[in-house]
C-alpha cells in the first residue's frame, strides 16, 4: 500500500523520484501532512515491534514520533510520515509539560531527547525555517543544557551526547539567524528576540578553540554583538583562552582561573549558563590544583582545603578533598596562629597525570 502510494505521490509531482537526479535548486518543496504527535504507520510498526516507551503505553493518542537514523536503503518519508509546523509545537508543548515537568529527570530524559531528536528531524525534512522551527530549537537547546546539569552523576548519564545534540541545536539556530538578516522585498529583515541569549551559548561551546577570531561573529547584528549576554560570554571566552595560553606560567594562569569562576558567580551569570559552564570545571580545576601542587609553597595559605574550596567553586570541602586525593595528591594538617587547618602537600612531580589521560581515554572509548 506503501509503495502504490509514493509511486502515485510521485506521479502527481507531490514528492521526488529518487531514481531521478536533479539539482538541488529543481528539487520539489517537501510538506509534512501529519497532524499528530505519531504518524499512524510508526504507531502500527511500533506496536507491532513491541518498541513502545513506558510514556506511551496508557494510548495511542501519547505516542511521540520516535527519532531515525537515516541509513542506505531505506525509503524517503511520505508527507504523512512528517509532523506539520503546528504538530511539531504541539509535540514538544506536550513533552515539556506533561513529560518533563511531572517527571524526575533520570526517568524521561533519554525519552524526551529522542523525542527532541526527531522534532528537529521533522524540521529538516522540510526544510522549514519559520517562526515555529525557531521556538522549538531555542526550547531544544536549553533541554540539553539544563540536562548538563540535571543528570551530572547520574550513572546513565552520557555528556558527550547532550553535548553532541546541544551543539547541532545551536548550529540550526545559527543557519537561521544568518538567513533572516537577508533582506525581503520589502528590504526587511527577520528580528529574534533571543538571538543574544543562544549565541552566548555558541560562545561558550567554544571557550578551547579559535571561534571568536574567525569571520562567523562578524556577521552577526551589531546589536546581538554588543548586548549584555554576548559580552559577558566573551569575558568569559576571553579569560579562558588567556588562561589556557599562560598554563605553564604558574601563578599568571592561576589569576585567569579567578577570573574565570568569579565570572561564573556573578550576577551576569543566569542558571541555565551556568549550567553550561559547569562541564568545563573538571578540566579547569585539575590544571589548576596541578599549578598549585607544583608552585605553591608548603607554608602558603592558598594551599589550605578551605582556600581552595572557594577558589575553584567545589561544592565543599569534602568534594574538594575527595578531587585532592583523586589525583594523587596528599592533605595534611597545619596549624596557623593557633587554628589548625588541612592543607594540599605540594611538590614537584606530585600530581598524577595518568589519572587524567585514563579519564579521557575512557571518555574516548565510550564515544567509539
Amino acid at each position: 500500500e506503501r509503495t502504490k502510494r509514493r509511486a502515485r505521490l510521485i506521479k502527481e509531482g507531490s514528492i521526488d523520484n529518487p531514481a531521478v537526479p536533479k539539482y538541488l535548486d529543481q528539487a520539489i518543496k517537501f510538506h509534512g501532512t501529519c497532524n499528530s504527535m505519531c504518524p499512524e504507520f510508526e504507531c502500527l510498526q511500533r506496536r507491532y515491534q513491541k518498541m513502545v516507551d513506558s510514556f506511551e503505553l496508557v494510548n495511542q493518542s501519547l505516542f511521540a514520533k520516535s527519532f531515525h537514523r537515516p541509513a542506505a536503503g531505506m525509503d524517503a518519508p511520505l508527507p504523512e510520515d512528517v509532523r506539520t509546523p503546528k504538530a511539531l509545537v504541539d509535540t514538544l508543548r506536550y513533552l515539556v509539560f506533561e513529560i518533563v515537568m511531572n517527571t524526575p529527570w533520570h526517568e524521561c530524559h533519554g525519552f524526551v531527547r529522542d523525542r527532541t531528536r526527531s522534532i528537529r528531524q521533522d524540521f529538516t525534512y522540510q526544510n522549514y525555517e519559520g517562526e515555529e522551527a525557531v521556538i522549538c530549537t531555542e526550547i531544544i537547546a536549553r533541554f540539553h543544557i539544563l540536562a548538563l546539569h540535571m543528570m551530572s552523576g547520574q550513572p546513565d548519564n552520557q555528556e558527550y551526547m547532550e553535548l553532541e545534540q546541544l551543539d547541532k541545536s545551536l548550529t540550526t539556530l545559527g543557519f537561521i539567524y544568518l538567513d533572516g538578516q537577508i533582506p525581503d522585498a520589502d528590504q526587511n529583515r527577520k528580528g529574534f528576540p533571543n538571538e543574544p541569549e543562544f549565541r552566548a551559548y555558541t560562545i561558550l561551546r567554544h571557550l578551547r578553540d579559535r571561534y571568536v577570531e574567525k569571520d562567523d561573529i562578524r556577521k552577526w547584528p551589531a546589536e546581538v554583538v554588543y548586548s549584555d549576554r554576548v559580552q559577558h560570554a566573551l569575558r568569559i571566552y576571553q579569560a579562558v583562552q588567556r588562561y589556557d595560553r599562560a598554563t605553564n606560567y604558574g601563578f599568571h594562569a592561576q589569576h585567569y582561573v579567578k577570573t574565570f569562576f568569579e565570572l561564573v558567580k556573578s550576577k551576569e551569570t543566569d542558571f541555565i549558563t551556568a549550567c553550561l559552564l559547569q562541564v568545563y570545571f573538571p578540566e579547569i580545576r585539575r590544571f589548576s590544583l596541578k599549578i598549585m601542587a607544583e608552585n605553591y609553597m608548603k607554608t602558603s595559605k592558598m594551599t589550605s582545603v578551605e582556600f581552595i574550596k572557594d577558589f575553584l567553586c567545589y561544592e565543599s570541602v569534602e568534594q574538594a578533598e575527595h578531587e585532592i586525593r583523586h589525583y594523587g595528591l596528599s592533605i595534611a594538617e597545619h596549624s596557623a596562629d593557633g587554628v589548625p587547618f588541612f592543607y594540599l602537600i605540594p611538590g614537584k612531580g606530585s600530581f598524577d597525570g595518568m589519572v587524567a589521560i585514563v579519564w579521557l581515554a575512557d571518555i574516548f572509548l565510550t564515544v567509539l
